[in-house]
């Protein structure tokens, strides 16, 4: 419960950036990759125009907030121990949003706020805790697929021509 409240904080204070709504209408073609193995392991990652960013985290304590404005993309590998991930994806004119996540073990944990209309996003949570939570516009699809653990999602879709899929339980 303690990390559900985290990623959910750390979802709202990602929102209430300022910067986020006001960032320049110029693309800048933007990408990050980190990879991380052991420790207290953490990264934030900022990005405004044509973006892609990738993140692997293996070990220990985890999480990861992404902050994306234009046309974007991101996928998330995460192993095991505290987990948490908060992603938010903003469309402002033209472009979509994709979005990967594979958590693996412990105290996994999920936010994502999708603005825009043709977003994507797949998430695969297998065993602990698990948590994700989706907030969509319309012509959006999402897969969720939480394999074992405590299990809990929540999927929100505005507007029209949705589609979502949930599967949960021992695969």
């Amino acid at each position: 419960m303690k990390k559900l409240f985290t990623v959910v904080l750390i979802l709202v204070l990602a929102l209430s950036v300022p910067g986020l709504a006001l960032a320049s209408n110029e693309a800048a073609s933007n990408e990050a990759e980190v990879t991380q193995t052991g420790g207290g392991n953490t990264v934030t990652i900022n990005q405004y125009g044509d973006n892609q960013a990738t993140v692997d985290q293996n070990g220990e304590n985890n999480d990861a907030v992404v902050r994306q404005q234009g046309s974007n993309e991101m996928t998330l590998l995460q192993t095991g121990d505290g987990n948490g991930f908060a992603l938010v994806q903003v469309v402002r004119q033209q472009g979509s949003n994709e979005m990967t996540l594979l958590q693996t073990g412990d105290g996994n944990g999920f936010a994502l706020l999708q603005e825009g209309d043709g977003n994507s996003a797949s998430v695969s949570q297998s065993g602990n805790d698990s948590f994700a939570s989706v907030t969509q516009g319309q012509y959006n699809t999402i897969n969720v697929q939480q394999d074992g653990g405590n299990n809990s999602s929540v999927v929100i879709q505005s507007g029209s021509n949705n589609s979502a899929t949930v599967i949960q339980g021992t695969l």
